[in-house]
């Protein structure tokens, strides 16, 4: 591998840090964005959201030191509702949602694969016309002829599986 990565799998959030004439990549269904919150929380009952009913509610963040692209996705969902996000608390990991929560009303906005999706401290409610990506990225000047196959085929089964 000489030192470099051969695939980079990551939330589709992050392709444009990779939109690179260097790297070829590809994007994913991955399902849904969710809200995610204290059982507590008043629109923690409902079936969905829209991102226009998050609007009075304070967000948790991710650090834009850490993870720039996951600020981007939430103010761009926000703004297209017509509004910017109030942010309580900016956190290093998305690991570390869990303990943040002061008042039990802030919500943070993640995909289904989030480490703490089936916490049963929390709640997640799908974000109605939301939906996220994974991407599959690979240097174009990797000679392992293998990874544009794997790519492929990881593409492939994942289709056949939707």
């Amino acid at each position: 591998m000489k030192g470099e990565l051969d695939i980079v799998i990551t939330c589709g959030f992050e392709l444009p840090s990779y939109q690179q004439e260097a790297f070829v990549c590809h994007s994913l269904p991955a399902g849904t964005y969710y809200a995610y919150m204290r059982p507590e929380h008043p629109l923690s009952s409902r079936d969905s959201v829209s991102v226009q009913e998050l609007r009075p509610y304070s967000f948790l963040m991710v650090s834009p030191k850490d993870t720039p692209m996951y600020e981007q996705l939430v103010v761009q969902m926000c703004s297209k509702a017509g509004f910017s996000p109030l942010v309580s608390k900016y956190v290093s990991s998305p690991n570390a949602f869990i303990c943040n929560f002061d008042t039990g009303m802030e919500i943070f906005i993640a995909d289904t694969y989030m480490r703490d999706s089936e916490n049963q401290q929390l709640v997640r409610v799908p974000i109605q016309d939301m939906d996220s990506t994974m991407g599959f990225i690979y240097r174009k000047s990797n000679e392992n002829p293998l990874v544009p196959y794997v790519c492929r085929q990881i593409m492939e089964a994942w289709e056949i599986t939707k």
